[in-house]
């Protein structure tokens, strides 16, 4: 009965001291909502995509997210747009691509270490010649960018002498869960387009791949440029003509879970930075 008689006094005096006027370091601060956390990248379906050639399927972007937060979030994919080239792409065509690739529901909301890839079409949306900086942003996102390069019917040579080789590098998917540790189903492509006006020796040979703070040459990675189905191409490569290679799940490009910066760079090249990521394997 005591205890009782206790509690009930300090419950009296407390809400007599709320009501004369609360407590005396103010008002309560609401605590702020968690900002969501995801993480985002991108990649091509192709880097270089005539137009004028048979192809399958048309230029394909494929997102990757990442919830990195400890909530469950909404993604906002419904309203996010495609940045090219610095300004955002709107309008009923990109509605309809947008429409087109959001179908079922499992990008909607993410739980937090869950991740999503779409894939969304480009066909009718990219169409004329040039080289193209893309980025998907939404609310909460925003991706690094990556390329995409259209060629004419009937490409121009350049007028200048020496060599010129474009290049660009991809990984599809951008995120991947490691099916174990050690083991994980990216694949790398590396691309080379001679703009120049004549013949070329591209280099590959002695070219490098910078992963983060790792530079891969000779040894290994000559082997893995090497390896399987090649033309001559890879190494002369004729103006106006493009070229490429898939590395495959290479485990020295994915050794471990982590974020990775990669570029590709030879004699006479060098491509713009690409980000994907590697998840650890879930828990069976």
């Amino acid at each position: 009965m005591r205890s009782i008689i206790v509690v009930g006094v300090v419950a009296g005096v407390v809400a007599a001291f709320v009501g004369a006027g609360g407590s005396r370091g103010g008002q309560v601060k609401p605590v702020a909502e968690e900002q969501p956390k995801l993480w985002v990248a991108v990649s091509m379906s192709h880097s270089v995509y005539d137009p004028f050639t048979f192809n399958v399927k048309g230029p394909e972007i494929h997102l990757g997210l990442v919830n990195d937060g400890a909530q469950t979030v909404e993604t906002g994919l419904r309203e996010s747009v495609l940045i090219v080239n610095g300004k955002p792409l709107t309008g009923e065509k990109w509605n309809a691509a947008l429409k087109e690739c959001l179908k079922g529901d499992t990008w909607e909301k993410l739980r937090p270490g869950d991740h999503t890839v779409v894939v969304c079409p480009l066909q009718g949306l990219i169409g004329e010649t040039g080289t193209y900086r893309l980025s998907w942003k939404g609310k909460h996102f925003q991706s690094p960018e990556t390329v995409l390069r259209f060629l004419p019917r009937d490409p121009v040579p350049s007028k200048e002498p020496g060599v010129k080789l474009w290049a660009a590098v991809r990984v599809l998917p951008p995120v991947v869960v490691m099916d174990r540790p050690g083991v994980c189903y990216n694949t790398l492509h590396l691309e080379l387009m001679n703009d120049g006006n004549e013949t070329v020796e591209t280099g590959v040979a002695d070219s490098v791949l910078h992963l983060n703070d790792l530079r891969f040459r000779g040894g290994d990675w000559r082997r893995a440029l090497f390896g399987g189905i090649g033309s001559d191409d890879w190494t002369r490569l004729p103006p106006g003509i493009s070229t490429g290679k898939a590395i495959g799940s290479w485990q020295s490009i994915f050794p471990e879970p982590g974020i990775f910066r990669a570029s590709w760079r030879g004699k006479d090249f060098q491509s713009p930075e690409i980000t994907y990521r590697v998840l650890p394997p879930k828990a069976k």
